[in-house]
């Protein structure tokens, strides 16, 4: 873990599976990762053809290799009252990082960040009745 990065614990359900997550709130991702080994949990579906994108890190790659939907999202306790929420598995996701949640789920769930807390979901009735 890196002194700059924030967590939070999240619960990812799919029908009557679930599982729990330390992961990394990241503010400039633009999208959510998910790791293979809680995709299988999770039943990913693959990709046709693998497609590879950038990270922050210099000559930083993730593969990605399918998805993954969730029908229920709890983040640090509070239950986002939205439908589903969609992940794009990476084959080769940081060896301690199994989540990344990036700015489509930051946005779309009202998750705030400030320093030196832990993030927190604003629920705002009338965010979650627009989205």
């Amino acid at each position: 873990m890196r002194d700059e990065e924030v967590f939070a614990n999240i619960e990812l359900w799919l029908k009557l599976k679930s599982v729990n997550v330390h992961a990394l709130v990241d503010t400039g991702a633009t999208r959510s990762i998910i790791s293979m080994r809680l995709a299988k949990e999770l039943d990913f579906v693959p990709y046709d053809k693998t497609r590879e994108i950038g990270t922050a890190e210099e000559g930083g790659k993730l593969r990605l290799i399918g998805y993954c939907v969730v029908e229920k999202v709890v983040f640090e306790s509070v239950e986002i009252p939205i439908g589903t929420s969609l992940f794009e598995v990476a084959e080769n996701l940081r060896g301690e990082v199994d989540l990344i949640l990036g700015r489509d789920n930051i946005d779309l769930w009202n998750v705030k960040v400030e320093k030196g807390k832990t993030p927190y979901v604003e629920l705002d009735p009338l965010h979650f009745l627009i989205v």
